[in-house]
């Protein structure tokens, strides 16, 4: 190594003596600041050659240069970079592994990972057992951004077992999977939250069939003799209307009720025929609004076929409004409008009403296998027009409840005497019993 005066210039060979390799060195202590001559020029160790490890209290790095780069495979393919923004330090990895250190202590740390491809977060649980936990702390809870609007898993990729001690339900539940969506309890009940509160399967659930709902820019009138009407045609599959919704107001002057109509279309968008079913609402406020109509029954129709909602206020004396759009958003129907209740109508060309149907379906058990009912026991309570069976091993009709005609039959029933038993029908109905036509006791 050449000589290096202790005073004085330095020597001719300084650039020289600048490359040489300090190996044969122990620690060096350097009691100042290592500070390069040029910003953002040299490099501690080169992309061939790296230090195995640095102790840093901190790391400052220029915000002004947007961004940073912790490892690089110089083969161009993995990399780990970062941004910061100075507030946030961001990391972003093209590698299929992105691993972030905690620490431990008093210190607490927020961790949010945000991407764009297929996974924000991917663990690979094929290491050894527990490497693959998250484990959430006590206090933690692991929440949605927004309500109902994320997944647990996927319609194509489920998890294995969930294990919960409690499981809310906001909504409707449905089960899927390898064992034909078969609900196991293990030593445990089904029983509701409180007595005679809940039903097994529904009866009347309410589903929205057609409907227009975009900004309005009409304000349509009707009262007395002047009525107004919305073609619309049913969904597939659709086979009654059971509520209808429009968006009305009272005008001025003394509102009365409201009826809608439904009838069938002539072909021209026009009702035709009587109507098919009616429901009202009383005398309506001044603000617009949903106003909703509940048929007390649900009216029959026809899958894909065009129907006509008739709407009016026959007591009502002056104008009450229904909202429309003039750029004819709903495309398989049209508002009309008639000026003798009824009698003649005209369609408004472009023009549909703001309003929404909707329809109503019963979910039933198929088969129900029970050991034993214990305690009272009442079949069809609101008193549906259903049936009620027993079967025996040879008859279908063993004991027959006849809904409609309020009657009950038994075959094979033993009347007279023993040798009376027979192949028969007896029919009960209010206080007169039947066999074979001929009233055999009257009460």
């Amino acid at each position: 190594m050449p000589f290096i005066p202790p005073f004085g210039s330095a020597p001719a060979d300084l650039s020289t003596r600048a490359t040489i390799e300090l190996d044969n060195l122990g620690t060096v202590a350097i009691n100042t600041s290592l500070i390069s001559d040029t910003d953002s020029t040299d490099d501690l160790g080169s992309s061939s050659v790296f230090w195995a490890n640095a102790y840093i209290d901190k790391i400052y790095f220029k915000t002004s240069n947007d961004s940073f780069l912790l490892y690089e495979n110089f083969a161009g393919s993995e990399f780990i970079s970062g941004v910061s923004d100075g507030t946030n330090l961001k990391f972003l990895s093209t590698s299929t592994t992105l691993v972030l250190g905690t620490k431990s202590g008093s210190d607490l740390y927020g961790l949010i990972i945000t991407a764009n491809t297929t996974y924000g977060i991917n663990l690979d649980a094929t290491k050894a057992a527990g490497e693959g936990v998250i484990v959430l702390g006590a206090g933690t809870d692991l929440l949605p951004a927004s309500d109902s609007s994320l997944d647990i898993g996927s319609s194509t990729l489920f998890f294995a077992n969930i294990y919960t001690d409690l499981l809310h339900l906001s909504s409707t539940i449905n089960i899927d999977g390898s064992e034909s969506g078969v609900v196991k309890f293990t030593a445990a009940d089904l029983r509701p939250d409180s007595d005679s509160a809940r039903d097994l399967g529904a009866g009347s659930v309410t589903a929205k069939d057609q409907s227009e709902e975009g900004t309005g820019d009409q304000n349509r009138g009707f009262f007395g003799a002047n009525w107004s009407g919305q073609s619309f045609t049913s969904g597939s599959g659709i086979t009654n209307v059971s509520v209808v919704e429009m968006f009305l107001k009272a005008e001025s002057g003394t509102p009365d009720t409201v009826f809608i109509d439904i009838f069938a279309e002539g072909g021209d968008d026009k009702p035709t025929g009587v109507s098919l079913g009616q429901a009202s609402i009383a005398a309506m406020d001044s603000s617009y609004a949903w106003r909703v109509f509940t048929f007390s029954s649900p009216v029959s129709i026809s899958a894909l076929t065009k129907y006509v909602i008739v709407l009016s206020s026959p007591g009502s004396t002056s104008w009450q409004r229904a909202k429309g759009n003039s750029a004819n958003p709903y495309a398989d129907g049209i508002i009309i409008s008639s000026g003798d209740s009824g009698s003649t109508w005209s369609t408004v060309s472009g023009s549909d009403f703001l309003f929404k149907t909707f329809t109503s379906s019963d979910f039933f058990w198929a088969e129900a296998y029970i050991d034993d009912i214990v305690g009272p026991t009442v079949f069809n309570e609101a008193g549906a027009d259903v049936d009620f069976r027993f079967e025996g091993n040879n008859e279908t009709k063993a004991l027959f409840i006849n809904g409609g005609t309020d009657t009950v039959e038994m075959a094979k029933m033993p009347l007279v005497s023993s040798t009376d038993i027979m192949d028969t029908i007896v029919t009960i109905s209010d206080t007169v019993v039947v066999h074979n036509g001929n009233v055999i006791y009257n009460f």
